[in-house]
C-alpha cells in the first residue's frame, strides 16, 4: 500500500469515526426528543383530566346555586303564605280573641285582690303575735316580781317552796314560748301555701297570656 493509500484510509477511519459520534448524538438526541415527547402527552392529559374536572365542578356549582336559590324562592313563599294565613285569621277570629283576653283581665285583677288580701293577712297575723308575746311578756314580768320578794325575805324551807313554785313558772313560761312559736309557725305554713297557690295561678295566667300572644 503506498502512502497515498494509507493517507486516504487514515481518513476514512477519521470520518466513519466522527459519522458514528454524530449517529450516537442523533440517537441520544432522539431518545431525548421521545422523552419529551411522552412527558408532553402526559401532561396533556392530565391537563385534559383537570378541565374536565374543572369543568364539572363549574357545572355543578352553578347547578347548586340554582338549586340553592330555588329553595329559598320557595321558602319566601311559605313565609308570605302562612304570614297571610296569620292575618286572615287575626281578622276572622279577632271575635273568639276579645273573651280570652277579657278573662285574661279578670284574672289579673283576681290575682291583684288575691295579693292584697294576703298581704292585709299576714299583717294581721304578725300584729296577733305581736300581742300575744307582749301579754305573756307581762305576764312572765309580773309573776317574777310577785315571786322577788318572798324569796329574798322567806325563812330557809319557805325559800324553797319559793323555789320550787319560781321553777313551775318559768315551765309555764317556757310552755307560753313554746306555744307561741308553735303558733306562729302554723301561720307561716298557712301563709307559704297561700303563696304557692297564688304562685301557681299567676303561672297559669302566664300561660295564657303566652298562647294569645303566640296567636296573635
Amino acid at each position: 500500500m503506498t502512502s497515498q493509500g494509507v493517507a486516504q484510509s487514515r481518513e476514512l477511519q477519521a470520518k466513519e469515526s466522527l459519522l458514528a459520534r454524530q449517529q450516537q448524538a442523533i440517537r441520544l438526541r432522539t431518545e431525548d426528543i421521545a422523552r419529551g415527547t411522552q412527558a408532553l402527552h402526559d401532561q396533556q392529559a392530565t391537563l385534559l383530566l383537570q378541565n374536565a374536572e374543572l369543568e364539572a365542578l363549574v357545572h355543578e356549582h352553578f347547578a347548586l346555586r340554582e338549586e340553592t336559590h330555588e329553595g329559598a324562592r320557595h321558602l319566601l313563599a311559605i313565609a308570605d303564605a302562612v304570614r297571610l294565613r296569620r292575618d286572615s285569621l287575626l281578622g276572622r277570629d279577632c271575635d273568639l280573641l276579645a273573651p280570652v283576653a277579657a278573662r285574661l283581665d279578670n284574672a289579673l285583677e283576681e290575682a291583684a285582690v288575691q295579693d292584697a288580701q294576703l298581704e292585709s293577712s299576714v299583717q294581721a297575723e304578725a300584729r296577733a303575735l305581736a300581742l300575744q308575746q307582749t301579754d305573756a311578756a307581762a305576764d312572765l314580768l309580773a309573776t317574777s316580781r310577785h315571786w322577788e320578794k318572798p324569796v329574798n325575805n322567806a325563812p330557809p324551807d319557805a325559800n324553797t317552796l319559793a323555789r320550787q313554785g319560781l321553777a313551775q313558772v318559768l315551765a309555764d313560761m317556757r310552755q307560753v314560748g313554746l306555744a307561741v312559736a308553735v303558733t306562729r309557725q302554723a301561720g307561716r305554713a298557712r301563709i307559704a301555701r297561700v303563696q304557692v297557690g297564688l304562685g301557681f295561678f299567676l303561672l297559669g295566667l302566664l300561660g295564657v297570656a303566652g298562647m294569645i300572644g303566640l296567636d296573635r
